[in-house]
């Protein structure tokens, strides 16, 4: 997720991720207490109201990996482990923890042992009691449920989003994905080119497929399938064990490969424990689970009382193992979507229905009235406004991005600005040529795309990305080094610049200098090696490019603003790239008049058909050239960012047209290469004649599992990690990261506060709410900013005194 798992948007329209506004002002108050962080002066209250920008769709943690689920969830049920408020990892469900010397063997023995275990609740606190053989029998989190879970997740019929977290580091995972995918296959008649009515041939595909979309070699026969469908040879245990005089619920996992990061996947939604007996309870079963709030069991910090179109109402739990640190009884959030006001969240603020909000720029009004102030001598650094709580954030954990789709299959005449099916595929075909995809993600003047945020002056930049994976996510422990660093590294040595000149040109949150300057000359210069491009190509390997080339972007098309923004880019990008316009009123000496009204060459056509209703699934189908996509982390190392753009098996790889048609060919992308003199910055090939590769992802893909294969030496895996994230990004040309709006400076006035909550830049943590307060006024600014400086030089010393002592672990390592 996530975190965010992974998110879909295109611009975030706030600084707040949480908006409130529900009028209902009923609530208790408590004194804190003595806390560290915040003043004796300010005083709790236990309900706290907020929008919610985008609907919960299910609770069904073996399915799901989207953030708009994952954020609910997470507050829902509790995993084995979670982040504290330095970040670092702690117990969750898990009272002890083991891993072995290897780091391939992890165990956990679960809270309360089997005397006291962990109880699963209704939506109404009620604890749930299953019928079991015809027994009515309390349920408790054992290591079962997180076994269910697993295979729930890895079960193919089930269309889990996040199945190949479970897959890819468990021992069998692949194996066991893959034997379900080719029993799918056969028993709804899915031709994947086997006769499965024989054992041996259904090994063979189930071979194959684990190979293609797991890169996982097996040698299995007929012999072998009736013990991978069951599931016995998955590396994942359960049963009760005594330790120390104590009987535990115990869950242990053995994985693939060794894998020092295992312990922060398990904050992420399929390593969530699921009851059994709840969901075969369920007139559907799985495909029921999750679905409302009465379908799904919780041993989480709290309870869903509401859940429907408009509503969602969080109760405390209050047998919630961690409930002291659970400060807020309710939580109420309205769900509103589409577009708003730019004022409309302050004003809800205003006339107190609101318990948060960022301070937008665009609201003008607002603008001066907490920040600049009536005389105008406020500024973001020192605002007028002493509520305000202004920083500056520089560590992200998410990147979106500019994806090409290389293998477009869809055209509907509904839901398309594109004339025809033809035309649709014409710019397919373009997207095969290098130097298409090189103009179509470069040739973007973001000084112009950045305008779409309202900010002005040092700000309007602040949210430019140029890596996928962001500054500060992960380091190097063996020697402290942040993995960002060796991404500057191969860039620069890739193209000849010093490491230095690298970090300047990469660096998060601004233009490099020069660049809007520069724009035009360079982008023109991409436009004629792409035309030149185009030309070979059809001379050399008959593709048959017809000119004007038309690429369709899907943006959000309902939302005005958004159109009105994607229109002043697209046009720029056009004009530019075929100095001339379509556009009457701006025609010039220096800009004349397109010929027939049409552009020449190159042109990217915005889809205005799309509808806020059909923007997801016309993402997830791939109907259009060009998309903006999300990612955020789902563990603590960058595989999780590039894994998403392997060749057949990534999770963006359907996005960009490279999974294949079927899951278990060998499938390949042509990918012409022409560039004869090269002279811009990011150009790779040095060939005085045009070459065809096969698969324009093979070097990727190779760079990604060598530095994979690197278990236990974190300096060639980060090196082969970073030359990878070149080699897409400033390369291949299929995918361009763009911004992230978490960064740069927030600019926010809150009710919230808290300063003890589960961080981390991957999986749930960050989602929790426990920790939190909910104020009956706003902490000022600078209240804040010494409880920031506290909570800094808290972690620091921390962190410092604990470097190499501080685990969750047990001393020794207590296996079978």
């Amino acid at each position: 997720m996530i975190k965010k798992s992974r998110a879909f948007f295109i611009v975030a329209l706030t600084a707040a991720t949480l908006m409130s506004c529900t009028g209902k002002s009923k609530y208790n108050t408590f004194d804190i207490g003595n806390n560290q962080y915040i003043p004796s002066k300010y005083v709790g209250k236990d309900v706290y109201n907020a929008y919610l920008s985008t609907a919960l769709k299910t609770l069904n943690s073996a399915i799901t990996m989207q953030a708009e689920n994952a954020q609910h969830i997470a507050n829902f049920v509790d995993g084995l482990i979670e982040n504290d408020a330095y970040g670092r990892l702690s117990k969750g469900l898990a009272e002890k923890a083991f891993v072995n010397a290897d780091f391939d063997e992890f165990k956990f023995y679960l809270r309360g042992g089997t005397e006291n275990p962990i109880k699963w609740y209704t939506n109404k606190g009620e604890p749930y009691v299953a019928n079991v053989g015809g027994e009515q029998k309390q349920q408790y989190v054992t290591g079962d449920d997180f076994v269910y879970a697993i295979k729930s997740a890895l079960n193919y019929s089930n269309m889990s989003d996040c199945y190949y977290l479970p897959a890819m580091f468990i021992k069998g995972g692949y194996e066991y994905w893959a034997y379900t995918y080719v029993i799918y296959c056969r028993d709804n008649n899915i031709e994947i080119g086997y006769d499965l009515t024989n054992p041996d041939n259904i090994a063979v595909a189930v071979t194959n497929v684990a190979k293609d979309n797991g890169n996982v070699d097996l040698s299995i026969s007929g012999a072998d399938l009736e013990a991978i469908s069951t599931g016995s040879r998955l590396g994942i245990h359960a049963g009760t064990e005594t330790y120390q005089g104590k009987e535990y619920y115990y869950i242990k996992y053995n994985l693939e490969h060794p894998a020092v990061y295992f312990d922060t996947v398990l904050t992420y939604t399929p390593f969530l424990p699921i009851n059994e007996n709840f969901v075969k309870s369920l007139s559907r079963g799985l495909t029921s689970f999750g679905k409302s709030a009465d379908s799904f069991l919780y041993c989480g910090a709290y309870l869903l009382d509401r859940w429907d179109e408009t509503t969602m109402v969080y109760k405390k739990n209050p047998n919630y193992w961690d409930a002291e640190n659970v400060h807020i009884e309710t939580i109420n959030y309205s769900i509103i979507t589409g577009s708003i006001a730019d004022d409309f969240v302050r004003k809800e603020y205003e006339k107190g229905a609101i318990d948060a909000f960022g301070i937008s720029q665009t609201d003008d009004s607002g603008w001066k009235k907490y920040i600049t102030g009536p005389d105008g001598t406020g500024t973001i650094e020192d605002p007028y406004d002493e509520r305000v709580y202004s920083r500056e954030i520089d560590v992200v954990d998410s990147t979106f991005f500019t994806i090409l789709n290389v293998n477009r299959r869809s055209w509907n005449r509904g839901r398309s600005n594109l004339a025809s099916q033809a035309e649709s595929d014409n710019g397919t075909r373009a997207l095969q040529v290098n130097d298409v995809r090189n103009l179509l993600l470069n040739g973007v003047n973001f000084a112009t795309y950045n305008r779409r945020y309202n900010l002005t002056g040092d700000l309007r930049d602040q949210y430019q990305m140029w890596t996928y994976v962001p500054k500060g996510f992960v380091e190097n422990t063996d020697n402290g080094k942040d993995y960002i660093e060796y991404v500057y590294e191969a860039y620069a040595e890739k193209f000849g610049i010093t490491v230095d000149q690298a970090r300047e040109l990469l660096k998060q949150g601004q233009l490099p200098t020069g660049y809007e300057e520069n724009y035009i000359a360079q982008t023109k210069e991409l436009a004629a090696k792409a035309y030149a491009a185009v030309v070979k190509a059809n001379e050399q390997y008959a593709t048959n490019i017809q000119f004007p080339i038309k690429f369709e972007y899907l943006g959000l098309a309902w939302d005005a603003k958004q159109l009105s923004w994607d229109r002043d880019w697209i046009e720029e990008f056009n004009e530019t790239v075929n100095a001339c316009t379509t556009n009457p009123n701006k025609i010039s000496s220096d800009l004349p008049s397109c010929s027939n009204g049409q552009y020449p060459y190159f042109e990217i056509v915005n889809n205005e058909k799309v509808t806020e209703q059909n923007y997801t699934d016309m993402g997830e189908q791939g109907e259009y050239h060009l998309y903006v996509a999300g990612w955020g982390a789902d563990y603590a190392d960058p595989l999780t960012y590039l894994n998403t753009m392997h060749s057949g098996s990534g999770d963006m790889a359907s996005y960009a047209g490279v999974d294949g048609d079927k899951v278990v060919c060998d499938y390949k992308v042509d990918n012409y290469e022409v560039n004869a003199n090269p002279s811009h910055e990011i150009e790779k090939y040095t060939a005085t004649s045009m070459t065809k590769m096969d698969n324009l992802l093979e070097d990727y893909d190779a760079l990604v599992d060598t530095g994979a294969s690197f278990y236990d030496n974190n300096e060639e895996r980060y090196k082969n990690f970073a030359e990878a994230e070149v080699e897409l990004i400033f390369n291949v040309h299929i995918l361009k990261p763009t911004y992230m709006s978490g960064q740069g400076w927030s600019i926010t006035i809150s009710k919230m506060a808290g300063y003890e909550t589960p961080t981390a830049a991957y999986g749930l943590s960050s989602y929790k709410l426990k920790g939190i307060y909910s104020l009956t006024e706003a902490m000022n600014g600078a209240d804040r900013k010494a409880a920031k400086a506290k909570f800094d030089q808290n972690k620091m010393q921390a962190l410092a005194a604990e470097k190499d002592s501080y685990t969750i672990y047990e001393t020794e390592w207590f296996g079978e």
